[in-house]
């Protein structure tokens, strides 16, 4: 089986998303489980009320926009991954996981439309 240059393009790619999201994973858990509290206010005693909040950006938002400007198909499935789990964690990145969506699926459909208008 002989390996054509995008086939190479795609491997490197994968490899460099993983690489990546290995990277931030551990640079997380090395950092421990920090939270940012932001003030949504103030007691009858006028002390601040504080939420938390998980700290960062999801890194697979991130990689959702990356890769819906890139290959669409990899921006669609981090994208469906990041929301499920800003979904459950409360992270930043939800905009960015849409975008790498919106991205994908326009990718996606523009690959799809110009396989049938050359097949014609």
């Amino acid at each position: 089986m002989r390996l054509e240059a995008w086939h190479v393009i795609i491997i490197v790619l994968l490899v460099a998303a993983f690489t990546i999201v290995l990277a931030v994973k551990r640079s997380q858990s090395a950092a421990g489980s920090k939270v940012n509290a932001g003030s949504i206010g103030y007691a009858p005693s006028g002390e601040p009320i504080h939420q938390q909040h998980p700290a960062g950006t999801n890194t697979f938002a991130i990689l959702a926009l990356i890769f819906g400007l890139l290959i669409g198909l990899l921006g669609i499935i981090f994208g469906h991954i990041a929301r499920a789990q800003i979904k459950q964690t409360g992270q930043a990145g939800s905009g960015l996981a849409l975008t790498g969506l919106i991205l994908g699926y326009g990718w996606l459909a523009l690959v799809l439309g110009a396989g049938f208008f050359l097949a014609s």
